[in-house]
């Protein structure tokens, strides 16, 4: 959503947050789809900052925040996939957590704006998407000059 920043209401002017990646799912979609469309680029902005997404996916590679599921439960987001990809981890762990529940986001095993999406789903296409990039890395990646 082009790098949108949202801020909890009470929050200073030049502080708010963004995901790594932020979606709109149904209604919002369209609309989102149709002043994108049809708007200007601030309106794009300003539709974003007063619009919180649906789903929001967060990659931890460093260390895990856990203030994150609440910020963006705070704002009415309703589901946070969050993807430990630590460094060095062989596996990437992923979470489904349902924020509906503002003061305490839970763990779930399915997705509940994507109907039918089952957080082993999740895990089989983020451990794919680990073997495809890290073999693309070791099979196409030049020479260093250096070696």
């Amino acid at each position: 959503m082009r790098g949108t920043r949202w801020k909890v209401p009470d929050e200073p002017v030049n502080v708010g947050f963004e995901a790594d990646s932020a979606f709109y799912i149904g209604d919002y979609a369209m609309a989102w789809y149709a002043v994108d469309r049809e708007g200007s680029e601030e309106d794009v902005q300003a539709f974003g900052a007063r619009t919180p997404p649906d789903l929001v996916v967060e990659v931890e590679v460093m260390h895990f925040d856990g203030k994150k599921s609440h910020r963006h439960a705070g704002l009415g987001v309703w589901e946070m996939w969050r993807v430990d990809a630590g460094k060095g981890r062989k596996l990437i762990q992923v979470e489904i957590l349902d924020l509906q529940d503002t003061k305490n986001p839970r763990p779930m095993g399915e997705s509940l704006i994507l109907d039918g999406l089952a957080l082993s789903d999740l895990l089989k296409a983020s451990h794919l998407t680990y073997r495809i990039h890290t073999s693309f890395l070791v099979d196409y990646m030049p020479v260093s000059p250096f070696s």
